[in-house]
């Protein structure tokens, strides 16, 4: 019988270790901010081209949908901008296209970590660094997204 409540337990471990965590992302900036001042937390902004972009579908497929970055996302309120091209173009919202001219980005993917505050009533946001294209590895953009939490 201990044998039996043994090996129920560990397959039921190892059941709840391959399930991987879903990242929720936000795509309302204004609600990724309140967020963010509830929490302290830094943004982190996704810009993609999810229907046209080859590294942003490789980055979205090999680094955001990873048990890794799932771990890892804890640490940051991520934010998906996603810029489609052809007719969903018309339906960019008008603060991704702000966001993006404010960060100045020029390619996909960009993820930008930005920091929150609240000074005289005014929400300020104060962009930390940037990671610019795709990877593959779940681990190296981890290593690098940790180099610039840590040195904000």
């Amino acid at each position: 019988m201990k044998k039996l409540i043994l090996l129920l337990f560990v397959s039921f471990s190892f059941n709840l270790l391959s399930q991987t965590k879903q990242v929720v992302w936000e795509t309302d900036i204004n609600k990724a901010i309140e967020k963010s001042l509830d929490t302290k937390k830094t943004l982190l902004f996704f810009f993609t081209g999810k229907d046209w972009c080859p590294p942003c579908k490789i980055t979205q497929k090999n680094v955001f949908e990873s048990n890794e970055f799932a771990l890892w996302s804890s640490k940051v309120i991520p934010v998906e901008l996603d810029f489609p091209r052809g007719p969903k173009r018309k339906d960019i919202p008008k603060e991704y296209i702000e966001l993006s001219n404010m960060l100045r980005v020029n390619s996909y993917p960009t993820m930008w970590f930005v920091d929150v505050d609240l000074k005289d009533n005014t929400t300020q946001l104060k962009p930390i660094n940037m990671i610019i294209g795709g990877e593959k590895n779940p681990n190296i953009w981890i290593n690098k997204a940790d180099k610039i939490l840590q040195n904000k």
